[in-house]
């Protein structure tokens, strides 16, 4: 792997930047949710087709148990559906309801804007190699 110059420090300064920055460690986008709910309904609403509960949590590299509380919870806000998969009856398909896609709206409406903060900080002639430094970084990280 790579070796960062200037060492540790610089990969804990920019942790806990991005962190506060993003909110992670609080109620995201200043809902009532966190930003792993937000990752849930993030995937149930752009998925190409209908998901299943472990589906759901390999993608998004979480501990089923947490997945399925995140799942009933959101049942019962009524923002959730399960139905029996054809091929496998011991799953079940997840969609969003129009409830769902209603409160994820305003969510992925706020974290385009803060994105489009974020950076607007970077001077335009700038911000082409901040996005491919970005872009190589998510590459290394699949």
């Amino acid at each position: 792997s790579a070796r960062v110059s200037s060492g540790p420090w610089l990969s804990l300064s920019f942790n806990r930047f991005y962190t506060q920055r993003i909110g992670v460690l609080s109620p995201y986008l200043g809902s009532a949710l966190s930003l792993t709910d937000v990752r849930v309904l993030y995937e149930l609403a752009h998925s190409a087709q209908q998901l299943t509960a472990k589906e759901l949590t390999q993608l998004l590299s979480l501990d089923a148990g947490y997945v399925s509380r995140i799942l009933r919870r959101f049942e019962r806000e009524g923002w959730l559906t399960r139905s029996v998969s054809p091929t496998d009856a011991r799953a079940s398909l997840l969609q969003l309801t129009k409830a769902g896609h209603a409160a994820f709206a305003p969510l992925e409406q706020k974290s385009r804007d803060e994105a489009a903060a974020l950076l607007s900080a970077v001077p335009e002639p700038q911000r082409p190699q901040l996005l491919q430094a970005l872009r190589t970084v998510q590459k290394k990280k699949k």
